[in-house]
């Protein structure tokens, strides 16, 4: 049994980037278009990667809805979630948001990936304001988990024995800087590449913070979203992958049906509790279309980085063969286009970078070091 990890990295390296976490999604998808697309024309068709995970609509890989695979999580892994369908429900949204008494609160897309649409509320008046320009769709109101660690954990489930296994573990750094006690927070996202990189999504931030000077060590959140897109450092932890791990995350999986293979974003409060069933938060089960997330560590080059990505979809696409044996059938190339176009048109429609204003931060004051450990 390894030992259990109670302290993480030293923050600084949440500053680090490469090149290749920016790329545009084409330039680093191409090689899974260049063997995805002869294993399908192998075996399994051309649409083989809806067989994966039959719980989902297309395996996963688009349009599917969220709250429809967590809801057969336990009610005590998952954030408390209500749904409401735009345009017939937005009075019933604005009513609910009108009447909460708890807040802060998380609104989002029930069909959504990489961060798109999801508001932190931190007040009815500024959540009267989202709702009002929120598309047509369903969206979700989930209660805020204030826990400091967000973790991306990949599992597979076994063709011949049917157990989950961890097979990729990432930390998920939020955007933020740590102080010196010398110079302001504006200053210190100045001089850190990673925020800079982000700069458009804080200017709300710097506009409230910018003059405040942290104290040497205090680390100053500036997103509240462990989201790559959002400037969010990943941090490759697959050294902690262990039997219990696994075990731990296929017992929280046993009740769950049609998933085999996909990403949970889970939440906990110290990293040790990754081995405790009933101190994890799952808030998003991901299907076909997740990817491992460690790939985005700094320290990844691209050639190693789509080597890993190749290797995860050749063991995705012997799940959807093995899943085809199984007799799940899936509806042709031509049923699916029409679909992936509409679902891209609405994915470019939202695109915009989101403003994130006060509510970017966990609280509206500097959090302490001693809660986040280095």
């Amino acid at each position: 049994m390894k030992s259990r990890p109670t302290l993480l990295f030293d923050r600084r390296e949440s500053y680090r980037i490469k090149r290749s976490e920016f790329w545009p999604d084409f330039l680093w998808q191409w090689p899974l278009y260049a063997q995805g697309i002869p294993l399908g024309l192998w075996k399994g068709g051309l649409t083989w990667f809806a067989r994966v995970n039959p719980g989902m609509r297309w395996g996963g890989m688009f349009a599917y809805s969220k709250s429809e695979i967590m809801q057969q999580l336990p009610v005590e892994n998952r954030a408390a979630e209500e749904s409401f369908h735009l345009p017939a429900q937005q009075e019933a949204l604005k009513s609910r948001l009108a009447g909460a008494t708890s807040w802060p609160m998380i609104l989002k897309p029930d069909q959504g990936e990489r961060g798109r649409d999801v508001h932190k509320l931190q007040d009815a008046l500024t959540a009267m304001r989202i709702v009002e320009g929120l598309d047509s769709g369903t969206w979700l109101l989930q209660a805020y988990l204030d826990l400091p660690y967000e973790f991306g954990v990949f599992v597979e489930k076994s063709t011949l024995t049917d157990v989950f296994t961890v097979t990729s573990l990432c930390l998920k750094q939020p955007l933020g800087v740590r102080g010196d006690g010398v110079h302001t927070i504006a200053s210190l996202v100045a001089q850190n590449p990673r925020a800079m990189r982000y700069r458009s999504l804080l200017e709300d931030v710097l506009a409230q913070r910018g003059a405040e000077v942290p104290a040497e060590g205090v680390w100053v959140p500036l997103h509240f979203s462990g989201n790559h897109c959002r400037g969010a450092a990943f941090i490759d932890q697959r050294a902690w992958i262990d039997a219990d791990l696994s075990a731990t995350f296929h017992q929280l999986l046993q009740g769950v049906s049609g998933f085999r293979f996909g990403r949970l974003d889970v939440l906990v409060e110290s990293p040790v509790a990754l081995w405790q069933r009933d101190a994890i938060k799952v808030i998003e089960i991901n299907g076909a279309n997740s990817e491992p997330a460690h790939i985005y560590d700094y320290r990844m080059g691209p050639w190693q980085m789509w080597q890993e990505l190749l290797r995860f979809q050749r063991r995705m696409w012997r799940q959807a063969l093995h899943m085809q044996a199984q007799g799940v059938v899936v509806p042709p190339l031509h049923f699916l286009w029409p679909e992936l176009k509409r679902y891209k048109a609405l994915i470019a429609k939202s695109k915009q970078p989101q403003k994130t204003g006060m509510q970017a931060f966990v609280d509206t004051t500097i959090l302490e070091a001693k809660a986040f450990p280095n």
